[in-house]
């Protein structure tokens, strides 16, 4: 266990999001804990999408993201790189497109 408990401003919103969005579940916290993340200093390393381009043959093709951390918006992520992949721009997200 991390030496700080959770946020309980946190743990209040993620409740009012579960309320809200997944009605069959009960929101009311039955215990709670923290994790350590280790994440690079620099924020824009934190999390990145983008193609292997000029790294292999045809790496402008294959479209990729990284940071562990983040592995709940992989749905969301697969939806985009899929996008930019087929079709090299996505209107799931304004900013989403290859870079040339």
């Amino acid at each position: 266990m991390a030496p700080h408990p959770p946020d309980a401003g946190d743990l209040a919103r993620t409740a009012d999001w579960v309320s809200a969005h997944l009605p069959f579940l009960i929101p009311e916290l039955t215990g709670a804990s923290t994790c350590l993340a280790a994440l690079p200093a620099d924020p824009a390393r934190q999390f990145l999408i983008g193609s292997l381009a000029g790294r292999i043959p045809d790496g402008e093709r294959i479209v990729v993201q990284a940071g562990g951390w983040a592995f709940e918006f992989v749905p969301a992520v697969g939806r985009i790189c899929a996008d930019l992949a087929l079709d090299g721009h996505s209107t799931r997200h304004e900013s989403a497109t290859v870079l040339s």
